[in-house]
């Protein structure tokens, strides 16, 4: 839902089907943004520890 309101534009009703596109498409826009960001560095960082 973070990106639905940067790309949405609605000028009539949607159905239902026309309605889970476009928030598939926010979703996939997020999912780009966030993996893009997503390092080496930081999956280290949130590995879970070895505990003995």
């Amino acid at each position: 839902m973070l990106d639905l309101y940067d790309i949405l534009q609605v000028n009539e009703a949607w159905n239902e089907e026309q309605l889970k596109q476009e928030v598939k498409r926010a979703h996939d826009n997020i999912v780009v943004a966030f993996e893009d960001s997503i390092t080496d560095r930081l999956r280290t960082l949130f590995e879970p520890e070895d505990r003995p």
